[in-house]
C-alpha cells in the first residue's frame, strides 16, 4: 500500500512540474547563446531540439543566434541544422 501512495505522490509531482514547465515556456521566447560554446554532445543537442520542438507547438521560438563553427559542424553532422534559427 505504501508503494501505491509513493507512486501517486511521484506522479502528482511530475504532473505539477510538467504544468509549470508549460507555463514557463509560454512566458518568453528564449535565446540560446551558442557563440562561445566550443563543444556540445549529441544528448545535449537532442534535448535542445526537443525543447525547440515543444516551444514550436505553442507557437514560440527558441533562437540560436550566432552558433559557433564547432556547434554548427556537430549540428550539421546530426542533420538538425534546419532547426537552427
Amino acid at each position: 500500500m505504501d508503494m501505491e501512495k509513493t507512486d501517486l505522490a511521484t506522479r502528482s509531482a511530475m504532473t505539477k512540474a510538467e504544468n509549470q514547465y508549460r507555463q514557463m515556456t509560454r512566458l518568453f521566447e528564449p535565446d540560446l547563446p551558442l557563440s562561445n560554446i566550443e563543444k556540445v554532445d549529441t544528448p545535449t543537442l537532442q534535448r535542445l531540439l526537443e525543447f525547440h520542438q515543444t516551444l514550436a507547438k505553442d507557437n514560440h521560438n527558441l533562437a540560436w543566434p550566432n552558433p559557433s563553427e564547432q556547434v554548427m559542424m556537430t549540428v550539421k553532422l546530426l542533420g538538425i541544422d534546419k532547426h537552427i534559427t
